[in-house]
Parts: C-alpha cells; sequence; structure tokens
C-alpha cells in the first residue's frame, strides 16, 4: 500500500512538472512572437533609414530611401510614390531583412528634421506578413552618428505560433549597414488575449536572416514570468519563475 501511495505521488509530481513546463513553454512562444512583432518593424525602420546622413533634409531622405529600397526588399516586388518628403510603398509578396517574407500591403513613410539630426513616422495600411494581417505606428528619431534610433511604437500582429499580440512602447535600435547586423534594447507593453505583460529586451543582436546571436527577454506578467535567452542557434533557452527551463524553436536560419 505504501509502495502504491508512493507510485501515486510520483505520477502526480510528473504531471506537475510536465504541467508546468508545458506552461512555461507556452509564456515563452508568447515570449518570441513579442519580440518577433517587434522585429518586423525594425525591419521597416532599417530599410527606412540606411544610407541617409544626420543632415539630410526630409526630402531627400524620401528621394534616397526610395532610391535604396532595393537593398532591402525582392526585385520587382513593390512600387513606390514620392510625395515631399513622405514616400509610399504598395509591397506584393516581398521578401525583406531579418527573414521577412510575403509582406504584401501599403507602407508610408514620412520624413521629418528634428534638432540634431532626423526623423521619420511609418503607418501601414493592410499590410499582411504571410497569412498574418499587421498594423504598425512608428516613431523613429535618429541620432546624429545617423546609425541609432529611438523607437516609439504600437502595433499588433498575429505570431507565426498563431498567437495575436498588440504590443506599445519604446527601443533603442542600433543599424550597422555594412555587417547588415542590428541591436536592440527596451520595453513595451503586450496584450496576448486578455492578458498583458511587459517585454524587456537586452542586448538582442540579429545579422541578416540568421538567428539571433545574443541577448535576452524578460516576459513577466501576474503571477507569470519567463526570460529566454539566444545564442546564435535555431533554438532558444528558456527559464520560467518556477525554475523550469526548456527550449523553443525559432523562425531563422
Amino acid at each position: 500500500m505504501l509502495r502504491s501511495a508512493f507510485l501515486g505521488m510520483l505520477l502526480a509530481l510528473g504531471a506537475t512538472v510536465s504541467g508546468c513546463a508545458a506552461a512555461g513553454t507556452d509564456l515563452a512562444e508568447e515570449a518570441s512572437d513579442s519580440v518577433d512583432a517587434v522585429t518586423a518593424e525594425a525591419a521597416l525602420v532599417v530599410s527606412a533609414m540606411d544610407g541617409i546622413t544626420a543632415s539630410t533634409t526630409p526630402e531627400e531622405a524620401a528621394n534616397a530611401a526610395a532610391a535604396n529600397a532595393g537593398t532591402f526588399w525582392t526585385e520587382g516586388c513593390y512600387t513606390y510614390l514620392i510625395d515631399g518628403a513622405s514616400v509610399t510603398y504598395e509591397m506584393t509578396s516581398c521578401s525583406g531583412p531579418f527573414g521577412l517574407a510575403q509582406v504584401t500591403g501599403s507602407i508610408t513613410v514620412t520624413y521629418r528634421p528634428t534638432t540634431s539630426s532626423y526623423g521619420f513616422d511609418i503607418t501601414t495600411t493592410n499590410l499582411a506578413i504571410g497569412d498574418a494581417s499587421v498594423s504598425y505606428t512608428l516613431m523613429a528619431d535618429v541620432a546624429t552618428d545617423a546609425r541609432n534610433v529611438r523607437v516609439t511604437s504600437s502595433g499588433n500582429a498575429t505570431g507565426r505560433r498563431g498567437h495575436v499580440v498588440t504590443h506599445e512602447g519604446t527601443y533603442d535600435l542600433r543599424w550597422n549597414g555594412s555587417s547588415s547586423c542590428a541591436g536592440l534594447d527596451g520595453s513595451w507593453s503586450t496584450t496576448v488575449g486578455a492578458r498583458t505583460f511587459t517585454t524587456q529586451v537586452a542586448g538582442w543582436q540579429r545579422c541578416g536572416s540568421s538567428c539571433p546571436t545574443g541577448g535576452s527577454v524578460t516576459y513577466s506578467g501576474p503571477a507569470a514570468s519567463v526570460i529566454i535567452t539566444y545564442d546564435g542557434s535555431s533554438e532558444a533557452s528558456f527559464t520560467n519563475g518556477e525554475g523550469g527551463t526548456g527550449t523553443i524553436p525559432l523562425f531563422c536560419e
């Protein structure tokens, strides 16, 4: 009888651990989807600023960005219309930075001067990435080195795992055009369904369509949290608030 009771305890414990691991994986995947949504934003930002110097006028910036768009998007997949300091791109099944694919819809970038450099605002209309509808409103202020940018964003998207993610916040993006590498630090609120979490990213780095080579994501909300770390592989490691650990697959090369 004691043996049966002991076995029952082990089975119950195993079920609890398995349940916690599954819950941790679900939370880690939500966190990854939150970062993926902002990575898609970052792709729009870097394509709008690459090669433009701090002294460029808004009208010059619009023309330079349009002329440079083929560096980032598949040849022949887009058209553009310049109107003063604004340029609107019409995308059809485009592939772009950081592994973006099947991008279709309208993206408008409006450039403006700042006290020491320039900035731009991005809005999207009927934009889809793959099968997911997305909506972004971004305000970007570029530093005098023309490589660092502060982005204030709000948007919603469906992640590749099916999570509908809404977010709002601010992050710092670093862009090196010669290596096609980006770095990201910042925080934003993330809403998935009826739950709201805080996403904090530190030291995130990614080059081209390869997997993130470093950094961490802390995803925390009421009674639940998870930390994800990246190492350049196609999997990210996570540790949840109860001490459970595991890995999740990433959509990268």
